[in-house]
């Protein structure tokens, strides 16, 4: 015969068990997992028409053909822009703007998706001072494809500084 102790205890794990596991799978319902995202560039250049720091999502051949106008504006004969599929794909740019010389940097070094939102991760570079530049100026910028994006409100950019160090 079993002890009402031991029942007691018993019971009294079980619902102890139940409870944690009931709040296991509340918390793992609210968070969402995180997974890379895959991206190809289109270009990148230490130069371009693009005078403005800023950063991009196109979503449409419209948007993609302005987009690739003004970062062209400063070439010619002007190439026209790379064939984009937007039924399957979009478009990350990010922009350093005018920079006054060399030495300077912008890269998108990684894409992380979390349900529908998605964090672009840039490193933008910039010269320390002993640093030896070229005295020109400069408009840093990187154009990437990625897989469709169904709402650019859920873009979010995290932008990391870096400073080269030189001796």
């Amino acid at each position: 015969m079993k002890s009402p102790i031991r029942t007691a205890k018993a019971a009294s794990f079980s619902i102890s068990l139940i409870a944690l596991l009931s709040l296991l799978s509340t918390a793992a319902v609210g968070q969402e997992l995180e997974r890379k995202a895959e991206f190809e560039t289109i270009s990148k250049n230490f130069a371009s028409g693009h005078s403005e720091k800023m950063s991009y999502v196109v979503t449409t051949r419209e948007e993609w053909e302005t987009l690739w106008d003004a970062t062209l504006s400063n070439t010619y004969p002007r190439p026209p822009a790379p064939e984009i599929d937007f039924t399957e794909h979009s478009i990350i740019a990010v922009f350093q703007g005018n920079q006054p010389s060399s030495g300077y940097d912008i890269s998108i070094t990684k894409l992380v998706k979390s349900g529908k939102k998605l964090k672009v991760h840039v490193k933008e570079v910039s010269p320390d001072l002993p640093c030896k530049v070229i005295l020109v100026i400069t408009q840093p910028f990187q154009i990437i494809q990625t897989e469709k994006i169904t709402d650019v409100s859920k873009v979010r950019f995290k932008v990391k500084s870096q400073i080269t160090r030189c001796e």
